[in-house]
């Protein structure tokens, strides 16, 4: 009776044709456009500087001939459904100098990834923290000690429209960002769930007020997201209520990071059954504004009688000078 083995991606040293399989069986693989075999990252911190080192899947040992790195590329030309694949057979590493942040923050837990990039048919890294769209070609800039945006993917030269792979992810957290004396707290290969900034993130922000009645918050929420060209914005909202000493006059302060201009945003408030602000009646004013380049959004609030016993809701969405400094691991 004739055996049958179905086989899912599997291929030799190479990457295609024939592959030997125990007692006998043997196969051939049609490379695939979604191909990534034998990789492992490898990162190590020396001077000040961090370096990332292309592997195979043991996690430490360099690429060669007859054990390569493979990868698979989209086509250079945008209009053709064809793809590439590339081999890595020697040591393949970028350093990130001393100074380049890559847009991290100090002392926070955050990831930056790596890509593999088909410069010219030779497969070379580059790094960001932003993740970007593999289906279209990528520019990228030569990397230095001034590599210091978040949206930004760095390799070793200047390379304008190549095609990318998103490779792996790298958490690190350095107790000044830019000195690199931590080695990689987790190290991730393809495949893992993007969870960063091309996507959109929960965020928390914290809410605090002037005045002599006592501020419940009831909630406050922030989503942070990134726009397609590379702007961050975080959309926001949050309630609250007034107990406690009678008070007409109070300011609420919503504090998160790098508002970059006076961003209007809007308001609504239930003030014992009145209203207030923009074309809610005469009992009650509200001015509602976002201080430029102070980092906080603010209400103020005044109102004809005591705001005891009333609630107050804000939400908006306004733009921010750089991502928002979270943990992401």
């Amino acid at each position: 009776m004739a055996s049958q083995l179905f086989v899912d991606q599997i291929s030799n040293a190479a990457g295609t044709g024939p592959v030997t399989l125990p007692n006998g069986w043997s196969s051939t693989l049609a490379s695939s456009s979604n191909l990534v075999q034998n990789l492992g990252l490898l990162t190590s911190v020396s001077s000040n500087a961090m370096t990332v080192s292309l592997v195979q899947n043991d996690g430490a040992s360099a690429p060669t001939s007859t054990a390569p790195v493979v990868v698979a590329f989209r086509n250079t030309t945008l209009a053709s459904s064809g793809f590439s694949v590339l081999s890595a057979t020697s040591t393949t590493s970028l350093t990130i100098p001393s100074s380049a942040t890559l847009g991290l923050a100090s002392g926070v837990n955050q990831y930056f990834y790596v890509y593999a990039i088909n410069s010219s048919g030779s497969l070379v890294l580059g790094v960001s923290a932003f993740v970007f769209d593999e289906g279209v070609l990528q520019s990228t800039t030569a990397i230095s000690s001034s590599a210091t945006s978040s949206t930004v993917l760095y390799s070793a030269s200047t390379l304008t429209s190549v095609p990318i792979r998103l490779i792996g992810r790298i958490g690190v957290n350095e107790a000044t960002a830019g000195t690199w004396l931590t080695n990689a707290a987790q190290i991730t290969t393809h495949p893992f769930l993007n969870t960063a900034t091309s996507g959109i993130q929960q965020v928390g922000l914290t809410v605090t007020r002037s005045g002599t009645a006592t501020w419940t918050t009831n909630r406050a929420v922030g989503i942070q997201y990134c726009q397609q060209g590379g702007s961050w914005r975080l959309r926001f909202n949050f309630d609250g209520g007034f107990s406690g000493s009678a008070e007409s006059t109070s300011t609420i302060t919503v504090t998160m990071t790098g508002v970059t201009f006076n961003a209007g945003y809007s308001g609504s408030n239930s003030l014992g059954g009145q209203s207030a602000c923009a074309g809610f009646g005469g009992t009650a004013t509200q001015f509602c504004r976002a201080n430029e380049n102070a980092n906080t959004l603010s209400t103020f609030l005044t109102s004809s009688f005591s705001l005891v016993g009333n609630g107050l809701a804000i939400s908006g969405d306004v733009e921010l000078a750089s991502k928002p400094t979270i943990a992401e691991f």
